[in-house]
Formats: structure tokens, sequence, C-alpha cells
């Protein structure tokens, strides 16, 4: 039971809710909108939108059956005949208006009254409408009268697509005639100023503006053009006509005057008046052209830059035309060529052109003498050619031409002058050599040529390659870049086994020079793996070992090795214990012994100086032939000293 009453409730507000949402008063009309929260609804307003016609108090985009749209200048609405009629006398003084059989106190507002009913549009016999709520021409609010003649109040008539409207006053874009409101005024007489038709405009607005309205398009006299606006003879023009193309104080004239001489273009304003102005000078982004008296942002082709100016010549103080290639900028005058560019006459280049040479910081069409041949490219003026090109006539070339194909002296000839002389195949062309071949070739026995590889089935002896398949005796076969080489010792890339020559040495040799040997001499006694080649590591022979590492039996061993096996470093060696008289004064490192020291120090000391002591009084004291004296210390010593050189005198 509960539940259904709950239903009945539910169903009661929705219908509710469904009848405010569509109720509206008499003198609205219903608009179906739409928004994102609602979706679809009704909504009342006093209009139908524009694009909508009025039906019964609804809005509709088209006009239902058996209707017919109209206009009535404020709203659009659908008709039949007979539709909105009201008896007269029905509705009383306190709601007057007549309105789909209902009193209104004032009919809605896209409606007009007549004769106490509201209509759409005023009939034939009232078809004069005012406006009391509104000034002008205007169709807002709901005080709109249809009368057979205008009011003394209203007494101006201006006649619009649907209506005529009785105004106060006639619009400031007609022309007053009588009481009537024109919308145009006459040829003889085509200008509006203060509501007539004039045929000039008075000194005070001398400018003929065009007024564009809802209902005309007139000209009139104004004392200036608005803003985008330019004076063409008078008249105010939005783009100045091409026989007066320039903008100068807003006027359009056929060229600038002295003041203002040059012409700046704004290509975005093609459409105003200030697509073509008159300036003074030129903006700090442009160019002045002074011979077309024009900005621009390059200078033409014919023309050179000069100190932001468009020249036809450059000036002596500044004569050179530097002609750029990756620049804005392609003739500028300068004073002197810039660094890294060529000169050529009074012209500067980055590159020369393609019928110019280059020599040094010039370009020229003739080569001088101190230059006189001319690059391979065919660019360049050069003292000679380079290390891989050779001369033809006087020019440097990378290969002779097939006419002038043999080369003597590092110049194309025809052939070569002595015929005892060798020939060799080159890249530039034949060689003319004189013997022997040089030492990247071999001579071809029996022939005059110099080969870079003699063939497989021949061998390289003294130079000469020869149809053998042995070498002399005392000599090895060597392959080499030219060829199979004899020789009488291995080169750098052998070493010497006995009495072979291998590559390299057995992995239970050492190479002791260039020799696989099984121990190292005294000369280098420390082997040390070189693995420089990892995948074929080599035991050399070395006086010192290298950075890094420590002699250890006789073999270097890397200084990580040592610590890693809790062996001790000294010196340059590997040790399982400190050597004496060395002790461990870390985890890793020997050292003397700081008290052994000290003792054995102290001890050499006295020793040293006991026997010091000795031998200067062995020298001092002697009585030999020396005759070293001790010096007396005093009285009865020099008494006794006395007495030994007389006993000694007596004794003589």
């Amino acid at each position: 039971m509960k539940s259904f009453s709950l239903f009945h409730f539910l169903a009661f507000f929705a219908l509710s809710f469904q009848e405010s949402d569509a109720d509206c008063l008499p003198t609205e009309v219903m608009v179906r909108v739409f928004d994102e929260y609602h979706g679809w609804r009704h909504k009342c307003k006093n209009v139908c939108p524009e694009n909508q016609y009025v039906y019964r108090a609804r809005c509709y985009t088209t006009c239902p059956i058996s209707t017919f749209p109209q206009e009535n200048g404020f709203i659009k609405y659908c008709v039949n005949n007979g539709e909105f009629s009201c008896p007269e006398s029905i509705c009383r003084k306190e709601s007057p208006f007549c309105f789909n059989d209902l009193c209104l106190a004032t009919c809605p507002e896209y409606t007009v009254s007549y004769k106490k009913s509201c209509v759409l549009r005023c009939p034939p016999e009232g078809k004069y409408v005012t406006a009391y709520s509104c000034t002008g021409v205007c169709y807002s609010g709901n005080n709109k009268t249809c009368t057979q003649a205008c009011p003394e109040s209203h007494p101006f008539v201006f006649r619009s697509t649907y209506l005529n409207h009785c105004l106060d006053k006639c619009p400031l874009f007609t022309a007053v005639n009588g009481t009537r409101c024109n919308l145009n005024c006459p040829i003889e007489r085509p200008y509006l100023y203060k509501g007539k038709c004039v045929s000039a405009c008075p000194p005070e607005r001398p400018f003929v503006s065009l007024w564009n309205t809802l209902f005309n398009k007139i000209p009139v006299c104004t004392d200036r053009c608005h803003e985008g606006m330019g004076s063409f003879q008078n008249v105010c023009v939005p783009v100045c006509p091409s026989d007066s193309p320039y903008e100068y104080r807003r006027e359009c004239v056929r060229q600038c005057s002295e003041d203002r001489p040059y012409v700046k273009s704004t290509p975005s304003k093609r459409a105003t008046i200030y697509y073509q102005q008159c300036v003074k000078t030129c903006p700090k982004s442009e160019k002045t052209w002074e011979k077309a008296k024009q900005c621009v942002f390059e200078c033409p082709k014919t023309t050179l830059l000069f100190n932001k100016t468009c020249v036809s010549e450059c000036p002596s103080s500044f004569p050179f035309n530097y002609t750029k290639e990756n620049s804005e900028i392609k003739h500028e005058c300068v004073k002197i060529c810039p660094p890294h560019t060529y000169q050529y006459n009074y012209n500067c280049f980055d590159s020369c052109p393609a019928n110019l040479k280059y020599y040094l910081s010039n370009c020229t069409k003739e080569c001088p003498k101190v230059s006189p041949y001319i690059s391979s490219n065919n660019t360049t003026c050069v003292k000679s050619c380079g290390k891989h090109e050779v001369y033809s006539g006087n020019a440097c070339a990378k290969i002779c031409p097939e006419e002038h194909k043999y080369i003597a002296n590092k110049r194309c000839v025809k052939f070569c002058a002595d015929t005892h002389d060798l020939q060799q195949k080159i890249k530039q062309g034949i060689l003319c050599l004189k013997p022997p071949c040089p030492t990247n070739t071999s001579h071809l026995e029996g022939t005059n040529q110099c080969v870079e590889r003699c063939p497989q089935n021949m061998l390289i002896i003294n130079g000469i390659c020869k149809n053998s398949t042995s070498c002399p005796d005392g000599k090895y076969k060597e392959n080499s870049t030219i060829g199979v080489v004899c020789v009488g010792k291995c080169s750098s890339a052998f070493y010497v086994d006995g009495n072979r020559r291998v590559k390299k040495c057995s992995s239970k040799q050492v190479i002791d020079g260039r020799n696989c040997s099984v121990n190292c001499s005294s000369a280098k006694p420390y082997r040390f793996i070189n693995v420089t080649d990892y995948e074929n590591p080599m035991t050399v022979c070395v006086l010192y070992c290298p950075e890094g590492f420590l002699i250890f039996r006789n073999k270097c061993i890397e200084y990580d090795d040592c610590i890693n096996k809790l062996r001790v470093v000294y010196q340059d060696g590997c040790y399982d214990s400190c050597p004496p008289p060395t002790v461990l004064d870390s985890r890793t490192t020997c050292s003397y012994d700081t008290v052994v020291l000290y003792m054995t120090f102290e001890a050499v000391s006295f020793s040293l100086a006991f026997i010091l002591f000795l031998f200067i009084l062995f020298m001092c004291c002697y009585k030999g032939r020396l005759g070293c004296k001790c010096k007396p210390s005093s009285a009865k010593e020099l008494e006794d000293a006395a007495t030994l050189v007389d006993e000694s005198n007596e004794e003589i």
C-alpha cells in the first residue's frame, strides 16, 4: 500500500513539473531550447528567436500545415484567415486588450494594438504604427499602436520594409521632406547635410562619407573621414584608387611629397588605405631604394646596398662590390674586400665565378708567372702541382690524356725520350724510369716493365722478377706486397727459429730480439708476456719490466697479482717475504728496519772516528822521516822538545 502511494506521488510530481515547464503567460511565447544538463525542454520568452516563427504563442522553425509565413518588421509569424480576431468591447478597463480570446493588460511584445485587439500586423485602415515605449525606429516594448494617421507627438513618417513608423523626429540617416523621412536624396542634390539634401558639402564639413544603415546607404557630409578611411577628391574611401595609390596624411595622392618622399608597402594592409604609405624615412628593418623612392626588404638585383640604401653604383669611398653567396644581401658596397673573400677588379666574391681562377686572395683570368699552373679542379692558380698530380700543359691533372699518356719528370708526354727507359703503369699514366725499378716494384725479366706485383709462379731475386721456383743458397722465400722475394735474413715481420723463418715462435719459446729461444739471455733476463694481441700472446725477453709490473723469479708480473697472492713489494721486485735487512712496514711493502739502521750507523760512525783519530795521531807524532812534531801544550813539554832536538843534533 505504501509503495502504491509513493508511485502515485512520483507520477503526480513529474506531471506537475512537466506542466510548469510548458505553461507561459499570455504575453509570452514558448521556445524549445537545448542544454547539456536537461536536453530539450521548453522555456517562456517575450519573443521568438529571429530565425523562428510564432504561432499560437509557440515558436516554430517552419510554419505548421494550413498556415503561411508572414513578417511585420519585428517578428516572423504564421497565420490563417480570420485568426486573432476578437469581438469588440469584450474586455474591461483593467485588461482592455484582447488576444487569443484572452483579455490582457498589455499586448505581447511581438504584437501591435489596434482597436483594443492585439494583432501581428497593422490593417490597411490603420497603417501607421507608433512605438511609445522606445525612441526612433524600434520594435521593442509592449506599447505599439496602429492608427489611421500619426499622432501630434510623433508627426514624422518613416517607411521601413514592412511598416510606416510614426516618429517624434526623423532619423539622422534620412532627409526631412515635410513630415516625410526620406531614405535617399535626388541625383541633383545627392549629399545629406543636417537632414537636408545638398548639391555640395559646405567648407565646415567638406568630406563625403557613405553612411551604411539597416535601411539605406546614403552619402553624408562630414568634417573628417572615419578611422581607417582616406580621402580621395574629398570622398572618404577604404582603399586608395590605382591612379592615386599612396596614402599621405590620410589622403590618397598620385605621388609622395618632399617631406615624406618614400613609399612603404605593407602587404597585410592591402585592403586598406595604408597599403602604400608616404613616409619620411624607411623603417630600420627595410632598405631605401633611392631611385624608385621605395622601402624594400631586399635590394633589387640590379642595385647594390650601401649604408642601408639601394644604389646603382658604389661611391668612391666604398668602391668594391661585394657579391655574397649565402646571405639576404646579395650585393654590398664595401671599403675593402673582407677577409676570406676574393677580389677581381672592383668586385669581391665569396668564391670566384666559373670563368675566373683563384690566385691568393684574387680572381684572375690568366695565372701569373709565379703561379703559372691551373689546379686539377680548374679553379686555382698554383706554383706547382700536387704530389699525386702530373703536369699537362699549363694545368695540373690527375690522369694524363690518352695522346700524352707517358710521364717524364711528372709531365705528360707523347712517348719516353730514351728507348732504354723502363716503364711503369701508374694511376696517372705510364711512368718513364731510369734503371733500376723503384723499391716498391720489380723489373719483369725480358721486358722494360716495372711491375707492382711479380706473378705467382715467379720469384723476385735482386729486384728482378724471374721465372724461377727456388731461391739461391742461403736465402729464404718471403711473401711481400710485390710478390715472393728471396731474402738473406728475415724482415721485421718474421722470426728466426734455428735455420727456419717463422711468423711466430711456439708457446714454449720466448722472443729474444728476432730469435725464438728456450731461455732469455743475460742482456734481457726477464720474461714479459705481451698481450697486445689477445688471441696470440707472446713471451718477450726484456731488460726492465714495464711500468705497473714487478720482477718475480725472473718474470714480469702485474702489481695486483703480487698483492693478491699475499706477497710483498720491495723496490721493483715481488718477494715471498721481505729480504734482510728490510722489514714489513705495511701489509704489502718492505723497508729498512730503523733500529738496526741506527745501531749500524752508530757503529760505523764510531769506527770511522777512531780510525781517523789514530791516523792523525800517527801523522803528527811519528819520529821518522816525516819529521812531524807534536805541538807542545805546556812549558814542560817545550823543554822536553828542546832536549830531543839537541840530542838529535849531537847524533848527527
